[in-house]
């Protein structure tokens, strides 16, 4: 015998009639996990926590160095210098989360939480560099009366903590310094002068070889005005000079000088004697 179900199938909508509208609720968006301890707040306590514990560091080497075992100096670097440059760099990162207000980007979280490391780094390497740039002109820095010696290296590593991009420039300045003398540009060549002969406002075109970085062009002893400046090229135009001047054209570039040739004037086709 069959038994009944209890459970009794809900009505269903008579033919024609509109459907009912079922109302879903908004789903809240996860948080990104890019965006995980990069808001505004966690980066401002980040910081100031580092700031803490500098102002400990700071504390510990004034009162007892020994507490720590700290030396005097890491090398030919004075012991403070890496602080500085942490220092530096933490207060550009809480200058950041009041300038940034309205522009915040949270995926630049990692960029907060180095800081001081990173600071302490480019500071420590600015200096050294600072100090080899000082020493290759046989200087160096001395204190005068109440002035520590090392206050210059003190500065220089903060700013360099607090702004990274005077220590690119300077790590830009210094290998230039030291690995472009092994890779100088060729010097330029130049084939031939285009015309030879003619008068003051004369445009020239002079071709040839490594000219892309011509510095001047020269008539004898004067300037001339160059432009399009290429590889293969550069255009001027002839310097005022008496009729029948004989200039030696000269194209100097940062690699060094070439002789273009020589270039007349003369006198204009429908000159009048």
């Amino acid at each position: 015998m069959a038994v009944a179900s209890s459970t009794t199938p809900p009505p269903s909508a008579p033919t024609g009639a509109p459907a009912t509208a079922i109302a879903v609720a908004p789903l809240i968006p996860a948080v990104r996990p890019a965006e995980w301890g990069g808001s505004r707040g966690a980066i401002f306590v980040v910081q100031i926590v580092f700031l803490l514990l500098l102002g400990a560091l700071a504390g510990v080497y004034f009162v007892d160095r020994q507490l720590l075992s700290l030396p005097d100096s890491l090398g030919p670097i004075p012991l403070p210098v890496p602080w500085f440059g942490a220092l530096g760099a933490v207060l550009i990162s809480l200058t950041g989360v009041v300038e940034h207000h309205n522009d915040w980007d949270p995926a630049y979280r990692f960029w907060h939480w180095s800081r001081p490391v990173v600071g302490a780094a480019f500071g420590t390497i600015g200096i050294l560099g600072f100090q080899s740039g000082i020493l290759a002109v046989g200087s160096t820095p001395a204190g005068t009366g109440n002035v520590p010696r090392n206050l210059l290296y003190y500065l220089v590593a903060f700013l360099i903590g607090y702004r990274e991009e005077t220590f690119r420039l300077m790590m830009k300045r210094l290998t230039d310094l030291i690995v472009a003398p092994g890779l100088a540009s060729p010097a330029p060549t130049v084939s031939s002068i285009t015309p030879e002969t003619g008068i003051s406002g004369t445009p020239v075109t002079i071709l040839g070889m490594e000219l892309g970085n011509t510095q001047s062009v020269r008539f004898g002893n004067t300037p001339a005005p160059f432009t399009g400046a290429t590889a293969g090229q550069v255009s001027t135009i002839a310097p005022p000079a008496p009729i029948g001047t004989v200039a030696s054209i000269v194209v100097t570039t940062k690699a060094g000088a070439a002789s273009a040739g020589k270039f007349t004037y003369a006198a204009p086709p429908d000159a009048k004697w």
